[in-house]
């Protein structure tokens, strides 16, 4: 790793802290169509910032101190791993308050586990029916690799359990016939019920996920 990843991280860092953006929003701004060759190498980049910045918390107790630089803190991390450090809300990388009420509420063991669980990424992938039928789809996933769980109650919700490449890199993603959405997602669709006929007014639809699945279980 060299000074470019560097750069990458420590801005990309910067956005989140300073700015308040997501991760996705940050990676955006501070890479563009300049930090990668290819998709491929893109998301070798994200997964790389991804894991840098969920250990910020772990870094600044390490540290000591706020008062250092995002590059500072890029190269150090990028040296390899650190110490694991004794108070519970640094080894979990979460702010030291969010630990002690989350704790306070569940109990440090349920709190250790749900924090933990923050470090686990899962995708689900929803089989969009307008452009493929639930067992097409499926077998086109599995066509290119993919591990993949359907859900028992959701047929059209597949969980992804292992991928050959990057999820958004899937033909059947890139082709729309497979959309990443996730299960709490499509079951608070499901809870509304929706039937043909009826007008769905959707107020905070971005980029408007929930409302394609209430027009693909209601017909279109």
């Amino acid at each position: 790793m060299g000074s470019r990843e560097v750069d990458l991280l420590a801005r990309v860092l910067y956005e989140v802290v300073e700015r308040r953006v997501s991760l996705d929003v940050a990676f955006k701004r501070a890479c563009g169509g300049r930090c990668a060759r290819g998709l491929e190498e893109r998301e070798k980049l994200y997964q790389l910032c991804r894991r840098f910045v969920s250990d910020y918390v772990k870094l600044l107790c390490y540290v000591g101190s706020r008062r250092v630089s995002y590059r500072k803190l890029a190269r150090l991390w990028l040296r390899g791993p650190l110490p694991e450090p004794e108070e519970p809300y640094c080894r979990l990388s979460v702010p030291r308050w969010l630990y002690e009420r989350v704790s306070s509420l569940l109990g440090e063991g349920e709190a250790e586990r749900l924090f933990k669980a923050f470090e686990e990424r899962t995708w689900w992938l929803r089989v969009n029916t307008f452009r493929g039928s639930e067992e097409a789809v499926v077998r086109e996933l599995e066509s290119e690799g993919v591990e993949l769980e359907v859900h028992p109650e959701l047929p059209y919700m597949v969980r992804v359990l292992r991928s050959p490449k990057p999820v958004r890199l899937l033909r059947a993603v890139r082709e729309f016939r497979a959309v990443p959405q996730d299960i709490a997602s499509a079951v608070a669709v499901e809870h509304l019920d929706v039937r043909p006929g009826e007008v769905v007014l959707d107020m905070c639809a971005a980029p408007g996920v929930k409302t394609s699945l209430i027009s693909m279980l209601s017909g279109g």
